[in-house]
């Protein structure tokens, strides 16, 4: 069980002071701003500026590196930087040659890359989507960038169905089994690290902004996740105040210590 710190209010796990939840390991971070990769650059930064940051973190354990902004698929929509043919090539050489430095550089971290890296199998979409999603992933294996990063992990946060309403648990862990399928037909063999947050997913969020699951959604949330891929990494924000020892989310959580 792991608690996520990126956007504590404190600054996530790599500074000092960083939020905690008692009883649970922190999830050590090299996060893609951090080491001054802006979303305009495929190009990842020196070794020297992220050997900044790998000092930063404690001797062994996983370590999740989020680069969202890289394009990895051509025609894969991207906030900063389209996803064409030579961005795509760029990007996949950086991403792969920061795996090979981590590797090379912190051989005791377990390295596992947060991002775009497995399109989603959502079960109420239509099966042309699914399909397209599915070539997406085929894509991504045959790039061999599945065999650089041995670790997955993936936000599996609360949205909304196809009509436009909150997901009930049994949706939410549909969504998860289409998951772990998917993951299945890639055959991939290494570790997954399912995030969940105790709100819905902006990007997705129904009715209003911020909304929050509840303690028994959460409750069940926390551990069908864990049940399905024997771990499972809480996530938390500035605004989720992660040092609020009477904050109902860290009480369902120390449920799990």
């Amino acid at each position: 069980m792991f608690w996520d710190a990126t956007l504590s209010s404190d600054g996530g796990y790599n500074r000092a002071g960083a939020g905690t939840l008692p009883g649970w390991k922190r999830m050590p971070q090299l996060y893609q701003g951090w080491m001054g990769w802006r979303g305009t650059m495929t190009r990842r930064p020196s070794d020297a500026r992220i050997m900044q940051e790998l000092d930063k973190i404690p001797t062994g354990g996983p370590l999740m590196v989020d680069v969202e902004s890289v394009p990895v698929i051509v025609g894969e929509y991207q906030v900063w930087l389209k996803a064409t043919l030579a961005n795509v090539i760029s990007g996949r050489e950086s991403l792969r040659s920061l795996a090979e430095f981590i590797a090379r550089e912190r051989a005791d971290l377990q390295r596992g890359w947060y991002g775009n890296q497995i399109a989603p199998i959502v079960p109420w979409w239509s099966k042309w989507n699914n399909d397209r999603q599915r070539r997406k992933n085929d894509e991504l294996k045959r790039s061999g960038l599945f065999d650089v990063w041995p670790g997955s992990h993936d936000g599996f946060y609360w949205g909304k169905t196809s009509n436009e309403a909150p997901m009930h648990p049994e949706e939410f862990e549909e969504l998860v089994m289409a998951a772990k399928d998917e993951y299945s037909r890639l055959e991939y063999t290494g570790k997954i690290y399912p995030y969940i947050w105790h709100r819905y997913n902006p990007p997705h969020t129904p009715h209003k902004v911020n909304l929050e699951l509840g303690e028994r959604a959460f409750r069940r949330a926390i551990q069908f996740l864990h049940d399905t891929f024997g771990e499972v990494v809480v996530w938390g924000t500035r605004q989720d105040d992660p040092d609020d020892e009477d904050a109902w989310w860290r009480k369902v959580c120390k449920e799990f210590v």
